[in-house]
């Protein structure tokens, strides 16, 4: 397989972040729906409720089995999958004509959601090292959250009118959405599935993989020490600018309040602090 450039993981980390905004808008998807799909399913809130809580039943039992089905496939046929799987657990619930085909539809869910949230962790270890790791990681965890943020906030301002009150589009919207981001990431990491520099460190070269670290380091050193030399041929001009502005003002403002104590108090002062400054920069 190809090696990727450098810049190419951010792209797939983008493709790990709409994976995972679509387990979010989708796991989120039923809730502001809640009275429209007990309506029209003639289904009680105890029974909703139940509804509700399926998916979650699932997603334990299946954790394991799917960690175990990532080792064994590739990550990206495991997140394609895992990401069809919740695409289906959407439609499925849009042709749900009963209570139990809507229990089925939200099981379904709890199958693929451990692919996405145990493959996307995989996919940050093998293209993200070092600092850039940590970063990938807070990048990939706000999928979810904002996912769920646009499903809780577009439903009933936007969507439902938009869609004359019928949460069957509503759910076929979230589907889509899940299956085009499926395909894409197919296609993304199709093109150019493995970063260069896990390339280099399994071929063993290990001073090519982390050449760049070392040379970025080494130019992060060079400023660091030049910031400091700056601050230190500067802060005595400071300190003496800042000793010779107070003087000043102590002058205008014993001219302006000509009170001998604190007159001499505030030019004494500042002349001894001035004393000091230009001494500073005579050493």
């Amino acid at each position: 397989m190809s090696a990727s450039p450098h810049w190419y993981r951010w792209i797939l980390l983008a493709g790990v972040w709409a994976m995972y905004c679509s387990f979010g808008l989708i796991v989120t998807s039923l809730a502001p729906l809640v009275g429209l799909i007990e309506s029209d399913l003639d289904i009680s809130h105890s029974a909703m409720g139940s509804v509700m809580g399926a998916w979650q039943l699932i997603f334990i039992i299946s954790a394991i089995p799917c960690g175990i089905l990532l080792d064994k496939i590739s990550v990206r046929s495991a997140l394609t999958l895992g990401g069809l799987i919740i695409a289906a657990s959407a439609f499925a619930r849009g042709f749900a004509d009963s209570y139990a085909m809507l229990m089925i539809a939200v099981m379904l869910f709890g199958v693929g959601g451990p692919i996405i949230s145990t493959g996307a962790p995989k996919v940050v270890t093998q293209h993200f090292d070092g600092q850039s790791r940590g970063l990938a990681m807070g990048i990939y965890m706000t999928g979810p959250s904002i996912g769920g943020v646009v499903s809780l906030t577009l439903t009933h301002s936007m969507l439902v009118p938009f869609f004359d009150d019928s949460w069957r589009a509503v759910m076929f919207l979230w589907g889509g959405f899940a299956a085009g981001v499926s395909i894409l990431w197919w296609l993304l990491t199709t093109i150019n599935p493995i970063p260069k520099i896990q390339e280099d460190m399994h071929q063993g070269t290990l001073e090519a993989a982390t050449a760049p670290l070392k040379q970025t380091s080494e130019a992060m050193c060079t400023l660091l020490r030049a910031t400091l030399r700056v601050f230190r041929a500067s802060t005595p001009l400071l300190v003496m600018q800042i000793t010779h502005s107070y003087t000043s003002l102590a002058s205008v403002g014993c001219a302006l309040h000509p009170e001998p104590t604190h007159m001499s108090e505030s030019m004494r002062l500042g002349m001894f602090l001035e004393g000091l400054s230009h001494r500073w920069i005579g050493n």
